[in-house]
């Protein structure tokens, strides 16, 4: 599930903001699934932006995350 990336299957949450966080400043580098989820916009990239998203994710359930084609 894209923005899932400790895939804990407990929905889009904080543990996932920081996973992302961690792989951006190098403690802990994601691989595999969780690198695929974390990449939010879908450019090749982990980023802020990709932060950014998750977060807003979280605080609208509502907001729709897109899955790269």
């Amino acid at each position: 599930v894209l923005a899932d990336v400790t895939g804990n299957n407990d929905g889009i949450n904080s543990q996932d903001v920081l996973a992302v966080v961690n792989h951006i400043i190098g403690r802990t580098l994601l691989t595999g699934n969780a690198l695929i989820a974390a990449d939010v916009t879908c450019d090749g990239t982990i980023n802020a932006l990709d932060v950014i998203r998750i977060v807003n994710k979280i605080l609208n359930p509502t907001t729709v995350v897109l899955r790269c084609s």
